[in-house]
């Protein structure tokens, strides 16, 4: 607080342009400011520090009705004789905490007083007290020869109290002050409203996939992060729900009418550019539709689509959208991205990385880590096994040398290659069991994994038959695909239907045979005749050309591949209700040796 003898000052105060405002010019020029500063109908004005009185005098001449406050007696004095006759009050008080008692006020005028106060933040505090809602407070201050108070240090005080402050430069109206000056003055006028409850803008990401594909836009021409490439994206707006929202933008940007159902949650985030405010993402999952083509449909926004790979995003993303994509083939679910300020927009390699994962909630105990599956030929097994588990909802995880992975939520699967398990070395089915407990059930899985078909050219085939056989008592067939058909459960002593065999699955709804009905039987007997009549039918004359021996060799395989099925499910059929479940891929030519691990996560996620 600076010491001043304002009683000494008090006769010579007004020899200064701006507090006297003898000059009509200055007189006029503060007028016509505390016209544009103060409400245009009659309120109630309090004058804080009002000195001589020479504002209190022009507030009261445009017909508000002022009370004016000063805590030198001398100054009070000459205020009085200025203002009478305008039914103003003058009183004798410290500005800080103003002798008012409870009257309240549409406006608090202070000029060059903040800067004096020993406790700046209390009293701008009370001030807001007597300020009726919606009110203003009406400041004006600088820094003059080294001292007074700056815009952005004031603005700093007054942010607690309220969001809606105007800053108004007066430095460079020489009318104000009589004279030309280059020091900081200013007004600052705050409205008497609490800053409202947090609100941050929600906007939608589509992750559009085509297997291991996603779709991104390249932005041109909307003022932030353009040449960048972003998923098709865009803002929730009032009275939407995020579904909505996303298919509204996604018709808007791509051209595609989605449905509801196609749409999969895959990810939330809530993220924040540099010197931005915050925002809440929603990123959700599609599959590409051949039928339906995406295309540029706002093309002064976005200069290309492009499609790119999952596991080799481009570095020339903005970040936060990059963050979102590598969570989800991660298999997060939540993430934080909070750019610092200094931050750039655009994804750098090097950079620091800001995403945060945040766990989610619920039993993580007794899941299935990872799987590893060995194999002597990586490029084929992954062109297999990379359409299966696309399929299946898995993404792109991680690739190395001599490997792949993908990865649905905590569990991913590995497909790594070794030099052991070359054709001449190992041959045959390798069979595996685990153990494991689920939230559903406990009991013992036997998978027995058939060896993967190769094709001429020496690589692997897509597997094409899956077909499993159920104890009478567990899983119905349920598992249906986005379009609606089905993968149903196939005894294993029957032959896939029609329609099933080929290097890919023909996702078509088989008819329920008879051997299946035959197998949820309860009669032992009924489901040896359905096992009988599937033998008999799957019967083939042999002839004599070389292309009908290759299919009676691998007819005779498939038979002793049934035949230790049947084997093994005749022999202990008192356990089937315990969860024994025998899964079988097919064969559909040479065998190719496949070694498969499962690693099962008894207490943790890792």
């Amino acid at each position: 607080m600076t010491t001043i003898d304002w009683d000494s000052a008090a006769d010579s105060f007004d020899e200064e342009p701006d507090h006297g405002l003898l000059d009509p010019v200055v007189r006029h020029a503060w007028a016509r400011r505390l016209e544009s500063w103060l409400p245009r109908e009659r309120s109630e004005v309090l004058d804080l520090g009002c000195g001589t009185g020479s504002l209190a005098l022009l507030v009261a001449g445009q017909g508000h009705r002022v009370t004016a406050v000063d805590r030198s007696p001398r100054m009070v004095e000459q205020a009085r004789a200025k203002l009478a006759g305008t039914g103003t009050g003058v009183l004798v008080g410290d500005a800080g905490r103003p002798p008012v008692g409870k009257q309240r006020f549409d406006v608090i005028l202070a000029r060059h007083m903040v800067w004096l106060l020993p406790d700046p933040e209390a009293a701008l505090r009370h001030w807001f007290g007597l300020l009726r809602p919606g009110g203003r407070l009406v400041l004006i201050e600088g820094v003059w020869n080294g001292v007074g108070l700056s815009a952005e240090r004031l603005t700093a005080l007054l942010a607690p109290f309220t969001e809606r402050i105007h800053h108004e430069r007066l430095s460079g109206d020489r009318d104000l002050w009589g004279k030309e000056v280059d020091d900081e003055r200013y007004a600052l006028v705050a409205r008497a409203e609490p800053p409202r409850r947090h609100s941050e803008v929600v906007d939608v990401h589509l992750l559009l996939r085509r297997g291991p594909e996603v779709l991104l836009a390249r932005r041109s021409g909307t003022g932030y992060a353009d040449g960048l490439l972003h998923a098709p994206s865009g803002h929730v707006e009032d009275g939407e729900d995020v579904r909505e929202a996303m298919i509204r933008e996604t018709s808007e940007e791509i051209g595609l009418a989605l449905d509801p159902d196609e749409l999969r949650m895959a990810l939330v985030m809530q993220h924040r550019g540099p010197g931005g405010n915050p925002r809440t993402g929603w990123f959700f999952e599609a599959e590409y539709d051949p039928a339906r083509q995406p295309y540029n449909r706002e093309p002064d926004k976005c200069s290309e689509l492009a499609w790119f790979p999952l596991d080799a995003l481009p570095d020339d993303m903005v970040a936060y959208c990059r963050a979102g994509l590598d969570g989800y083939r991660a298999g997060e679910r939540f993430l934080i991205h909070w750019h610092e300020d200094g931050d750039a927009v655009a994804y750098e390699p090097r950079g620091p990385r800001r995403a945060v994962p945040l766990p989610a909630g619920g039993v993580r105990s007794g899941r299935i880590h990872h799987i590893e599956l060995w194999v002597p030929d990586l490029a084929a097994a992954a062109a297999g096994w990379g359409w299966l588990l696309g399929e299946l909802g898995h993404v792109p995880y991680q690739q190395w040398e001599h490997g792949r992975s993908w990865r649905r939520g905590d569990s991913y699967l590995v497909i790594e290659q070794s030099p052991d398990l070359a054709p001449e070395r190992t041959s045959g089915a390798v069979r595996a069991s685990t153990t494991w407990r689920s939230r559903c059930r406990t009991g013992r899985l036997s998978t027995r994994w058939w060896p993967v078909p190769r094709t001429t050219a020496g690589g692997c085939s897509s597997p094409t038959v899956i077909r499993m056989r159920a104890a009478k008592s567990t899983w119905p067939p349920t598992w249906r695909t986005r379009r609606g058909t089905r993968w149903s459960w196939w005894p294993a002593e029957r032959p896939a239907p029609a329609g099933t065999v080929g290097r890919r699955p023909q996702l078509s709804r088989p008819a329920k045979p008879s051997a299946v009905r035959a197998s949820r039987s309860s009669s032992s007997s009924a489901r040896s005749a359905a096992v009988a009549a599937a033998g008999s039918r799957s019967a083939r004359p042999l002839s004599s050309n070389s292309s009908s021996s290759r299919r009676s060799t691998r007819e005779r395989s498939a038979e002793t591949h049934r035949s230790r099925s049947r084997s093994s499910t005749t022999s202990s059929p008192s356990r089937s209700t315990a969860g024994r479940v025998t899964s079988q891929y097919q064969p559909l030519s040479s065998p190719m040796p496949v070694r498969t691990s499962f690693t099962a996560n008894q207490a943790s996620r890792q």
